[in-house]
């Protein structure tokens, strides 16, 4: 048994740490995905540089930012990694034409 012991440590001290780099929870996620938004000056040209008044989720990797009269549909898409990689998810942002009435 207690050689059983001495084996089972370091493979759950491993997967300990596979678990701590594994992709974020999806809060967290969606919360770096609104920072990329918030943060992007492309999105703020489209926007006529008006302060955002809302960012609507409209669904999977897709926003719809608002602000004043303007809007734009923000993409969220993974940029390619390496499969060895283990971690958060690695995106860029791609806006569409932003609309002004």
């Amino acid at each position: 048994m207690r050689n059983l012991t001495k084996a089972a440590l370091p493979l759950a001290l491993i997967l300990c740490a596979q678990a701590a780099q594994a992709a974020l929870p999806p809060e967290h996620q969606r919360a770096r995905e609104l920072d990329a938004i918030i943060n992007s000056m492309d999105v703020l040209d489209q926007l006529q540089h008006q302060p955002i008044d809302s960012i609507e989720y409209v669904g999977t990797d897709l926003y719809r930012v608002a602000a004043g009269s303007c809007s734009v549909e923000v993409r969220i898409v993974d940029r390619p990694a390496d499969e060895q990689i283990v971690g958060p998810r690695v995106f860029d942002i791609e806006i569409e034409e932003g609309v002004c009435e």
